[in-house]
């Protein structure tokens, strides 16, 4: 068996080695996003299912849900776009 294990990146050229990277970096924002979007979404239906107080706060919630409806519709956008 082999004590050391190869890095198959020093084998290629620098170009490809940057592809690489450049495919991991994204891998892993994608991830990211991904898991903020879970954990925003979990947010707001906890936010959603307790009763708004007053109507000032019935009315912050409506814009801060839209708001945040409307930047999900853009980023939807943008990603389908690439």
């Amino acid at each position: 068996m082999v004590d050391e294990t190869t890095n198959l990146d020093e084998h290629r050229g620098m170009m490809a080695q940057k592809a690489t990277d450049l495919r991991r970096l994204r891998a892993e924002v994608e991830a990211d996003q991904a898991a903020l979007r879970a954990r925003q979404q979990e947010l707001e239906v906890l936010l959603a299912a307790a009763p708004a107080k007053n109507w000032a706060e019935a009315s912050r919630r409506r814009a801060t849900f839209s708001i945040s409806f409307l930047k999900r519709r853009t980023a939807m956008t943008v990603t389908a776009a690439r």
